[in-house]
């Protein structure tokens, strides 16, 4: 019969002591660290950490005024299902209102003078003097326009999109982050590079509208240099015309703009303003979001998110009544955009599991398992 030294046992008592207290450290650390805002505990695979998870809706866009004015009519409000085509809000600009019936009554006058004889020097003269008071006043509006219009609201944004991009390429090549992360970077910074570009299309399409008004005004001018001067070209009168009919469908179509319409199907989540307050060109109205699918995004720090990788087994809680939980896979772990932070976005995205009701910006959780 073999008797183990009594300093033999004791050193094996010490061991195991040593064990139990650094595996109950362990859970004390995932259950206490208030950077997971989480729990840990036990479930039947082993060691479960349960952490909050924002709710969003995997294709989520917003619907934009095309001008500025007053918001007279807004026709959703969150929560709403929307239709591809549905005008969702109206926005009244006297100013395009008014050019519009300008280019009315001058479209009109064209069309009779096209079909009866010219008219007397005076009233011919009084016609031409309103013709160029109109292009002065034309022209005044579009100057306040392009005064008004700035770039700094998507310059900045991609400055700082680009300046993240740049960073995390930077860690990737001293590996201190994935090839994920630079991917997302870069496609953010390239998003942004895109807004950046329409709103320069923008600015284009204003710095077209002066030069159009700056020859109405100059073809004003001329005209009534030359008042009381027959028409040598008989064919004048139908070329006015055309002219007219063609300005006046062009100011009728941006009149169109006014009323903000989804471009796609889905589920209003957000609207800024409030009906009679003003609207800025360019500015996001409506958000809708289509949530078919859902993301599960998970703030995480680095001592969790390291050991978590795209298509780990998850258990999604879902905040329905009563509660569900919904097996998945890990899609992404991603930098989070603040450095300061020093946390990891992990993203879990399923079917909606209740597409009846409105989950986006709610909180669920998602189980992992170690």
């Amino acid at each position: 019969m073999n008797v183990e030294h009594p300093s033999v046992i004791k050193l094996e008592r010490i061991g195991w002591t040593v064990v139990k207290i650094a595996f109950v450290a362990l859970v004390l650390m995932l259950v206490l660290n208030p950077a997971t805002k989480g729990r840990a505990g036990f479930s039947g695979a082993g060691l479960e950490t349960v952490l909050p998870a924002r709710i969003k809706a995997a294709g989520l866009y917003s619907v934009n005024a095309e001008m500025s004015g007053t918001l007279v009519k807004l026709n959703v409000q969150p929560g709403e299902e929307v239709a591809a085509g549905q005008v969702l809000a109206v926005i009244e600009n006297p100013d395009i209102e008014g050019r519009v019936e300008r280019a009315r009554r001058r479209m009109e006058l064209a069309a009779a003078r096209a079909v009866q004889p010219a008219p007397a020097a005076q009233p011919q003269r009084q016609w031409l003097d309103e013709q160029y008071a109109s292009a002065l006043r034309t022209r005044q509006i579009a100057e306040q326009r392009l005064r008004e219009f700035s770039l700094a609201d998507a310059e900045n944004p991609y400055a700082r999109a680009r300046a993240n991009a740049d960073r995390i390429k930077a860690l990737l090549e001293q590996h201190l982050a994935t090839a994920r992360e630079a991917e997302d970077a870069e496609r953010e910074a390239d998003n942004e590079l895109r807004n950046l570009n329409a709103r320069r299309e923008v600015a284009t399409r204003l710095r077209q509208e002066l030069e159009a008004a700056q020859s109405q005004v100059k073809m004003a001018s001329l005209q009534l240099d030359t008042a009381g001067v027959p028409a040598a070209d008989p064919g004048y009168s139908k070329l006015e015309y055309e002219e007219a009919y063609a300005a006046y469908e062009s100011l009728r179509a941006r009149l169109q703009a006014l009323q903000v319409v989804a471009t796609l199907p889905g589920t209003v989540i957000r609207v800024n303003g409030s009906v009679g307050g003003p609207v800025q060109e360019g500015a996001a109205l409506v958000q809708i979001a289509n949530s078919s699918n859902l993301h599960f995004d998970v703030s995480a720090p680095a001592s969790i998110a390291r050991s978590v990788h795209p298509g780990d087994h998850v258990l999604v809680r879902v905040p329905t009544d009563p509660p569900a939980e919904v097996p998945a896979r890990v899609a992404q772990v991603l930098l989070e955009p603040d450095p300061q932070q020093l946390s990891y976005l992990i993203r879990v995205t399923i079917p909606n599991p209740a597409p009846d009701r409105l989950l986006v910006g709610l909180e669920g959780a998602v189980a992992f398992n170690h």
